[in-house]
């Protein structure tokens, strides 16, 4: 070890749903998703004599719990503890990835202290994530489009079938209630086992949009076809969803908004994970801007925080320098 500290930046993740939910043989769950440069992570990292996080409770106890899985990996050696600072995080629970740009940026600090490897799967094991979905973690490590093919029984993550870049114009404008957030946790795994298996017609009608719509529109730059295939995408899954979430939207404002930007002839329109937070591509910058404006103009907005990102076409960086600091 030595006395440098390490900042690590990514940003969040958005997941537009899996390709298929079931406990048969094959892989199972995986999904489409990427990339942006916003609501943003920063995390330092410094060795301590013993241990410092100051954050609120669940922030707090994710990083503890990536410190503990990092020694039990065997590279804390000659570190007696570690002082992080979280910088940024994403809302939790609004469909983001915030656990998981979290727990990997903290996860890739301490590895980049021990001088380890920071390869997918040793960041999903000390960062404990990768239950699911892989998005987030191949996210981390190179940004852009991804479509993870899933995972089957006794693997530790999901392979990624595809990464690509997203055209740098394009824009996504999240769009979430300040108030509330989705299912997570508990709920969350409740949720899963009140499902039925996702029924074979749904699963082949996913594959098809991803396989002939979704991905040869993000490689070719194709932007109608993009926010038309990924527009079904969320319905489709939205649908399945729909028992545990109360519609193809789980939030009732964020329903009504996607029906209202419809109307606009907005296409495009699709929810994060599970939400509440909806997500409305557009093709140029300056269309982006235009609708937060009409939205807003007409009170669409309220009670509501809006974001216009960029698509993130890399991975997290991670920056040493020899400065020290302690939490506060």
């Amino acid at each position: 070890m030595n006395d440098l500290q390490v900042t690590i930046q990514t940003g969040a993740r958005l997941h537009f749903g899996p390709l298929a939910v079931h406990d048969g043989p094959g892989r199972s769950f995986g999904g489409i998703g990427l990339m942006i440069d916003r609501p943003g992570c920063t995390v330092r990292v410094a060795p301590a004599e013993v241990d410092e996080c100051q954050a609120d409770p669940d922030v707090a106890r994710r990083v503890r719990g990536v410190l503990e899985r990092f020694r039990e990996f065997g590279l804390a050696e000659g570190t007696s503890g570690f002082a992080v600072r979280i910088n940024d995080v994403p809302p939790a629970h609004c469909g983001f990835g915030s656990g998981t740009q979290l727990s990997l940026a903290v996860a890739r600090g301490l590895i980049e202290l021990a001088g380890g490897r920071a390869d997918a799967n040793t960041l999903a094991r000390i960062g404990g994530r990768g239950d699911r979905s892989a998005i987030g973690i191949h996210g981390f490590l190179s940004g852009g489009f991804l479509c993870d093919a899933g995972k089957r029984s006794g693997e530790a993550i999901g392979d990624i079938a595809c990464r690509l870049d997203v055209p740098d114009d394009w824009r996504f404008v999240a769009i979430r209630p300040i108030d509330r957030g989705g299912l997570s946790g508990t709920a969350e795994t409740l949720g899963f086992r009140r499902l039925p298996p996702m029924d074979a017609a749904r699963i082949g009608t996913l594959a098809r949009l991803v396989l002939t719509e979704v991905m040869p529109a993000v490689r070719a730059g194709a932007f109608n076809e993009f926010a038309a295939g990924l527009e079904e995408y969320g319905r489709c899954v939205g649908e399945y969803f729909a028992p545990i979430q109360g519609g193809i939207f789980a939030d009732p404002q964020m329903a009504e908004l996607a029906a209202h930007l419809e109307r606009m002839g907005v296409r495009g329109v699709a929810q994060t994970s599970w939400g509440p937070t909806i997500v409305v591509p557009l093709e140029q910058p300056v269309a982006a801007e235009r609708l937060v404006r009409q939205l807003r103009e007409d009170d669409r907005l309220e009670g509501c925080e809006t974001l216009i990102t960029r698509p993130l076409s890399h991975g997290a960086t991670c920056n040493r320098d020899s400065s020290t600091f302690r939490t506060v």
